[in-house]
């Protein structure tokens, strides 16, 4: 399928933003995932339960967070329930729904990505996204908007710090034309770049954030290969690499994005 008519169908969320969010998106979950459980079951008055996130410094946290809160646990948990509701309350459905069906709370288990994308019939790869453009728009949200967020500015506000990492300012362009649909051959035209230099852009952008989709690029199937290749060559070289694979389809490119996306490139 054209990538513009991917997107039309399975849109990026506007508010995805692994590039600024990367570091921060998981621990800022397991922090509100557990934090939503506990005054769940606290409220209907159940102080036993297996928690959600099994990580001890994130079980610290939320003991640490509900001992310092002024709040009694039942005006706590309507705070935040109100802070939640008024947030998703801008967002479209789907989104809604995803986010919703992943919490853990008294006596219901979140879903996990297999089973929403059997639910709603649509690619699990893409329900990740969602729900991360959900995350990153729920930072974004409690840091621009500390008085209204405050209960989830309470949850975010040592995690986040910006990327280290920063794209160079030519492959921000790329990136902005790759979000509006644009093929890369159509970008290279459009920029009188040559093609070997948007895909160094788009390699350099998996770099920096590697929840940035390359299935439009790379296969599934040929992905699971270059892995299989790297991984039987015991090497991230692309020449060797691409020696092994046998397979003159499969280009430097595409071994290039599956080694960034795996965290690193030679």
């Amino acid at each position: 399928m054209h990538l513009l008519e991917s997107f039309k169908h399975c849109p990026l969320p506007k508010d995805l933003n692994g590039i600024r969010f990367r570091d921060s998106t998981v621990p800022f979950w397991e922090r509100l995932s557990l934090l939503i459980q506990t005054l769940s079951h606290i409220v209907h008055s159940e102080n036993r339960f297996y928690p959600i996130q099994r990580n001890l410094q994130v079980q610290g946290w939320v003991k640490h967070f509900l001992a310092v809160n002024q709040k009694n646990r039942n005006e706590l948990a309507e705070c935040l329930l109100s802070e939640l509701t008024g947030y998703l309350e801008t967002r479209e459905p789907l989104e809604q729904n995803i986010f919703v069906w992943r919490l853990t709370g008294n006596r219901r288990i979140g879903s996990t990505y297999p089973q929403l994308a059997g639910e709603l019939k649509l690619d699990e790869g893409y329900i990740r996204y969602v729900f991360l453009g959900t995350l990153h728009g729920l930072i974004k949200a409690s840091m621009e908007e500390p008085a209204r967020y405050s209960i989830l500015r309470g949850v975010v506000k040592d995690l986040h710090k910006e990327s280290e990492r920063q794209l160079t300012q030519s492959t921000k362009v790329t990136l902005d034309y790759v979000l509006k649909g644009m093929e890369l051959e159509e970008i290279a035209g459009f920029r009188r770049l040559k093609l070997n230099t948007i895909e160094d852009h788009i390699v350099e952008i998996v770099l920096t954030d590697s929840s940035f989709p390359i299935d439009s690029y790379v296969s599934a199937e040929a992905q699971q290969r270059i892995a299989e290749a790297v991984k039987s060559c015991s090497t991230r070289q692309l020449t060797p690499i691409k020696r092994a694979l046998e397979d003159d389809e499969i280009s430097f490119f595409q071994i290039r994005l599956v080694l960034a996306k795996s965290g690193g490139i030679i």
